[in-house]
């Protein structure tokens, strides 16, 4: 998995989540989630940008960013 096929993933789940998809969004949700320590992290992170309600879509598309994303981690 690479960045830009997470970057990828991310938008197309936006499409789902937002009914918008961009491409620079998607980036910054990215380097949100590879900042983040946890799933909790990231979503605290999502919630203070006041771009997204956190509801349960929101939280599972965190959790499987996070996990995406910490895998790279070593």
């Amino acid at each position: 998995v690479t960045i830009m096929s997470v970057e990828q993933w991310v938008g197309d789940q936006l499409h789902d989540l937002l009914g918008m998809s961009d491409r620079n969004i998607a980036s910054y949700f990215v380097g949100l989630a590879t900042k983040s320590s946890s799933t909790e992290e990231l979503i605290e992170k999502l919630r203070d940008t006041g771009s997204v309600d956190i509801d349960a879509s929101v939280t599972n598309f965190a959790r499987e960013l996070w996990e995406k994303v910490s895998c790279k981690r070593v």
